[in-house]
Formats: C-alpha cells, structure tokens, sequence
C-alpha cells in the first residue's frame, strides 16, 4: 500500500510540473502576457504588488531551485521560470509607473 501511495504521489507530482510547464509556454508564446499575468488585479499600488508577489513566490530563480518543492523547475526549464519572471516584473513596474502617471494628473 506505500508503494502505491508513493507511486501515485509521484505521478501526481509530474502531473503538476506538466500543468506549470504548459503554463510557462502558454504565457511566454502570448502577446498577452500581462493581461494573463496581472489578470483580475485592481488597479492599485498594494494589488499590483501583491499579484507580483504571488508571480514572484513561483517563478523567481530562488524558489525555483529548490529541489521537493511545488515550485521547483528541472535545470533545463530554470530559464523558462526567469523569463517568466522578469516579464512580470517588468510589467509590474510599468503599470506602478502608469498608476502614479494618474495619480499626479488628478
């Protein structure tokens, strides 16, 4: 029986690293990039960084090295993971800049 709960986990866990696989092409192949990333994210200061954050704990290079981890990415996607990530930093530091653009032409 723990044989097959350890064989069933482990499929599990392949399944899960598929799904985070599909979902790193699905966003870097996009022109929509920010739409999936920042989806459903208020327009403000404190959301647009919490979303980040969240992007932040998946896919930046400190989390995705840690071998066991959900968020762990075999050595040859890494750079799929810190592509993924510097696109949402980058959108999130352009739609911070855009906020405060408003917020001084109020």
């Amino acid at each position: 029986m723990i044989s097959s709960l350890e064989e069933l986990k482990s499929l599990a866990s392949k399944a899960a690293y598929s799904k985070r696989l599909v979902f790193i092409y699905h966003v870097l192949n996009s022109p929509n990039k920010k739409e999936i990333l920042f989806s459903n994210t208020l327009f403000t200061k404190e959301e647009i960084n919490k979303r980040f954050k969240d992007i932040a704990l998946y896919f930046h290079s400190d989390k995705t090295n840690r071998l066991n981890t959900p968020t762990w990415l075999q050595e040859n996607h890494r750079n799929l993971g810190d592509e993924l990530f510097n696109f949402a930093l980058e959108f999130k530091e352009n739609l911070l800049d855009d906020l405060e653009g408003i917020s001084q032409n109020e």
